[in-house]
């Protein structure tokens, strides 16, 4: 097993606590989360933490865990300002193949348990049912870093018989600023679904579009956009972020060109 170490977000101090929220940092945190529960009173609204592997995994990481964790603070600021959010950790540990070896990210089959429990947790009932996965082999971006090249097994999803939605928007951008549109006009209902969230976001926001009639993503990794939200006036809007991000808040952008999206 690969894990994700000497890097910028300081995973390693994270998990082990070494790392903690000053108190500026928890007041921020707190401001961050009076913008957000705002949005709860105009739609159905969710807040996602993508977890780290070794949060999952404990087993396979040759550190200590810290007894509080960062995420811990994080989710009590979220409940004490009635921010909806999940954290799927103890549902993608019953699952061995919700990660893999040799990347930081989930699975396609832990992206699809995160997605049934957003769906779950919002009361929409359309998901998919019996998904099927598949074994290859791949390399990740830990595995990746490493030469010769480590390799592992991935469970990737497989569409079977589900229509393909169509992508009638694509910036083409990669990280932040990227955005897509998908329609699919085989889902019965008329719904529409915004994303905006980061690299977890790619085999993720796929699934969305068999249970929702447009789906906009856009990578602004724990960060929202207020003018989007209005145009768009989603019937369900979600955040996503990766857990080793949340030493810091995200912002509340009032504007497109207020945001860092204007910049990419």
């Amino acid at each position: 097993w690969l894990f994700l170490a000497n890097d910028t977000n300081r995973s390693v101090d994270l998990f082990t606590g070494r790392v903690t929220l000053s108190e500026e940092q928890i007041k921020s945190w707190v401001s961050f989360s009076k913008e957000l529960s705002i949005y709860s009173r105009k739609t159905k609204f969710l807040y996602i933490i993508s977890n780290s592997k070794e949060k999952v995994f404990p087993e396979y990481y040759p550190f200590d865990i810290a007894d509080k964790s960062l995420t811990e603070v994080v989710e009590s600021i979220f409940i004490e300002n009635q921010v909806e959010h999940i954290n799927p950790q103890s549902i993608l540990r019953k699952n061995k193949f919700s990660y893999y070896k040799t990347d930081t990210h989930w699975s396609d089959l832990g992206a699809y348990i995160a997605y049934k429990e957003v769906l779950n947790k919002t009361d929409n009932i359309d998901y998919i049912e019996k998904p099927e996965f598949t074994d290859v082999e791949v390399i990740g971006d830990l595995g990746s870093k490493l030469s010769p090249r480590e390799r592992s097994i991935k469970k990737k999803f497989e569409n079977g018989l589900l229509t393909e939605p169509n992508i009638v928007f694509d910036n083409k951008l990669s990280k932040t600023g990227a955005i897509k549109v998908l329609i699919n006009n085989e889902v019965t209902n008329n719904k529409t679904v915004l994303i905006f969230g980061g690299s977890s976001m790619e085999n993720f926001f796929p699934y969305f579009s068999y249970s929702f009639r447009r789906v906009i993503t856009i990578n602004l990794p724990g960060s929202v956009v207020d003018e989007i939200v209005d145009f768009e006036k989603p019937d369900l809007l979600l955040m996503q972020n990766n857990e080793r991000y949340l030493i810091n808040p995200g912002k509340v952008f009032k504007t497109f060109y207020d945001s860092p999206l204007s910049k990419a």
